[in-house]
């Protein structure tokens, strides 16, 4: 797009490695169900802030899993 300053990234994981600030806006789906789980966490960089105003079902429940990454999370 003329004009826009923008990086273009392939896949979710290439996206989430570079990813400060994580914004989540999307219906749950079978597709997004889950969509940021242990596996996808381990990609955020530390200090990262996730804003889930999706369904509560595509971010994996966190438990034990988020503590001690340095991500935040608000829903």
């Amino acid at each position: 797009v003329d004009g826009c300053d923008y990086n273009y990234h392939p896949t979710l994981e290439s996206l989430l490695a570079v990813s400060q600030f994580l914004s989540l806006h999307c219906p749950l789906t079978t597709d997004t169900k889950a969509l940021l789980n242990h596996e996808a966490l381990q990609q955020l960089p530390n200090g990262a802030i996730v804003v889930n105003t999706a369904r509560g079902g595509v971010v994996e429940d966190r438990g034990s899993r988020w503590k001690g990454r340095g991500v935040h999370v608000s829903e």
